[in-house]
């Protein structure tokens, strides 16, 4: 069974609101007698069809609201494995950034004893 589309029942929902006005303006205008009754039962029909509308729209924007919040759940714990890495990453810099300054020392207190030696000899 093919899903029926909010925008098309939404289409649908006020063409025959303002169909059921149009009629029941002629019936109350244009007729005599028992015009009144006819009128009603139209005005009562199109507010029953206008209550199903209402009640399909709410569970399908019910159901979009849940969708929604599940990826909203899903995104958050996206984020803090993210969060995570980029934190174990900025950790990794840190340390790789400690490691790069003692090796310029290192290759600093090398080549002085180099230009020592050379200043020697």
């Amino acid at each position: 069974m093919k899903k029926a589309n909010p925008k098309t029942l939404e289409i649908i929902a006020a063409a025959i609101g303002i169909l059921s006005i149009m009629v029941a303006a002629y019936f109350i205008f244009t007729t005599e007698g028992d015009a009144y009754r006819l009128t009603n039962w139209i005005i009562s029909a199109s507010f029953f069809f206008y209550i199903g509308y209402n009640v399909f729209s709410i569970r399908v924007f019910r159901k979009t609201i849940a969708s929604l919040e599940n990826k909203i759940v899903d995104l958050t714990f996206e984020i803090k494995g993210k969060e995570a890495e980029i934190e174990a990453s900025a950790e990794a810099l840190k340390k790789a950034d400690v490691a790069i300054t003692e090796l310029e020392e290192e290759v600093e207190e090398l080549n002085k004893k180099v230009n020592t030696l050379e200043s020697e000899a």
